[in-house]
């Protein structure tokens, strides 16, 4: 039986490459805000509204033998945020949310 691997951001650069290499050997369990439908190496879709908001993490990693954490924001989406601001939104979003996934 194959092991289940759970990957965050699946759909994002980092997250597509090791879905597409680990489909034949994982049941791949992706952690998305967008929906996947193009993409047809995640078997199981688990859609979040945001990593900013509280996600159920018991339910979503049931079963899961493997985590691969590689959602996060990577560019300045919101120019015309205060600096302060925009450190908040990525605290958020690269920090705590890995520190709650972890837990």
């Amino acid at each position: 039986m194959k092991k289940r691997m759970l990957i965050t951001g699946p759909t994002g650069f980092v997250g597509q490459f090791l879905t597409k290499k680990f489909s034949n050997h994982y049941i791949i369990r992706g952690v998305t805000r967008q929906d996947a439908l193009s993409f047809p190496y995640i078997h199981e879709l688990y859609k979040i509204p945001s990593f900013q908001e509280f996600i159920d993490w018991e339910n979503i990693l049931k079963d899961v033998d493997i985590i691969i954490h590689t959602a996060g924001c990577a560019h300045q989406l919101y120019p015309h945020k205060a600096e302060k601001d925009l450190y908040q939104f990525y605290n958020q979003i690269n920090f705590r949310s890995s520190c709650l996934l972890a837990q």
